[in-house]
């Protein structure tokens, strides 16, 4: 078994655009502020319960296509994925595609969803404020009765 390490010229030499793009992709999401793929909740439990670690997943010898769809499950966010030698340059592309779409999709609508956010229509957290703009819809109350 090879401990080699590719670095992302190799990656990308690896995989051409045309196999990246029909690969899945996990879905972009929002989550705790953050932009990242969706992450798989049985993946991640067994990272975090499991008997290895991401050192030790990352000294065994698996294929690049292996690492980057590992990356996407353990729910990585899309701006690190992009410095990750596994990932492609067409997937890390493509995620930033699907990333730049989440605020312009949210304001497509004339109203958010019940429990979104009033002012940047993300879901906020079950307590408190939202995290991405800090107010919730608690607040778009105020600012009414206030009109």
């Amino acid at each position: 078994m090879s401990n080699h390490y590719i670095d992302s010229e190799e990656a990308a030499a690896l995989v051409t655009d045309e196999e990246a793009a029909v690969r899945p992709m996990q879905k972009i999401v929002w989550d705790e502020g953050i932009i990242r793929f969706r992450r798989n909740a049985i993946v991640r439990m067994l990272l975090d319960e499991g008997p290895f670690d991401l050192n030790q997943i990352a000294m065994r010898n698996f294929s690049q296509e292996d690492r980057e769809q590992f990356t996407q499950l353990i729910g990585y966010s899309v701006s690190g994925a992009g410095d990750l030698s596994c990932m492609s340059p067409a997937t890390i592309q493509r995620a930033d595609i699907e990333a730049e779409k989440l605020p312009e999709a949210a304001s497509e609508s004339d109203e958010p969803a019940q429990g979104e956010c009033y002012y940047c229509w993300k879901r906020p957290p079950k307590k408190g404020p939202c995290l991405a703009c800090g107010v919730g819809p608690e607040e778009k109350e105020k600012d009414e009765e206030a009109e």
